[in-house]
């Protein structure tokens, strides 16, 4: 399998592209209730599963506290990809949520990943459950989660409703897809199988994450183009 040993919760997503999307719990320990893990990732790109962003599928994966359980992943409209987790690192379980923009992995918000996180609230360990994430239609994050920090099971939802969240492929992120994103993508166009360029902007042109920038990525950027607003 993807993972030799120490996995406890799965989640898998599909892509646009039919292609999918696996994330789950790296144990440091083989037993959750004496331990915590880390978060990885992995696409299938049609010829073998590589990571989404350096060092998404080895320690320490999406955090570098150890201290993550059970993942939930979702694959928004315009193919960025979300995971929400239970994180421990502030002390009690609270959800976390990342988003990968194309980019990098980045808080969904101030704070969706740090602190609080998104429950800002404490949850009793090691009894609760969650979290659950789905995307609307509208490219909008939900998530829920069980909280019994009061003694009795209780579900809280919250949904996303900070700045509009730029696109994988808004490369110099001016809240638009546009023809100077387009010549970012241009310049940096090798072929089918050719290594990319060594140069950050080119990585992230590699919008389907095959090692290459070539004509399927045109396609996918061809997704999310805008025009300049």
């Amino acid at each position: 399998g993807l993972e030799g040993f120490g996995g406890n919760q799965v989640s898998l997503a599909i892509d646009r592209d039919g292609n999918p999307i696996v994330a789950w719990d790296y144990l440091i320990d083989f037993d959750p209730r004496n331990n915590e893990g880390n978060i990885h990732i992995l696409r299938w790109n049609r010829r073998a599963w590589t990571e989404i962003g350096e060092g998404s599928a080895t320690r320490p994966g999406l955090i570098s506290t150890g201290a993550g359980l059970y993942p939930s992943l979702a694959v928004a409209p315009d193919g960025s990809v979300v995971v929400a987790w239970l994180d421990r690192s502030s002390g009690d379980r609270q959800v976390y949520v990342k988003r990968w923009d194309g980019h990098a992995w980045r808080e969904l918000g101030i704070g969706s990943a740090s602190d609080g996180g998104v429950s800002d609230g404490r949850l009793t360990m090691p009894r609760s459950r969650g979290p659950s994430l789905a995307i609307g239609r509208d490219g909008v994050p939900w998530v829920a989660w069980e909280d019994i920090s009061s003694g009795r099971s209780q579900i809280y939802i919250r949904r996303y409703s900070g700045p509009p969240l730029l696109s994988p492929a808004d490369f110099d992120r001016d809240g638009d897809v546009d023809l100077a994103d387009l010549m970012t993508l241009q310049s940096c166009v090798t072929g089918p199988g050719e290594p990319l360029a060594d140069d950050p902007a080119c990585h992230e042109a590699d919008l389907d994450f095959d090692r290459d920038v070539d004509l399927a990525d045109l396609v996918a950027f061809q997704a999310h183009f805008t025009g300049a607003r």
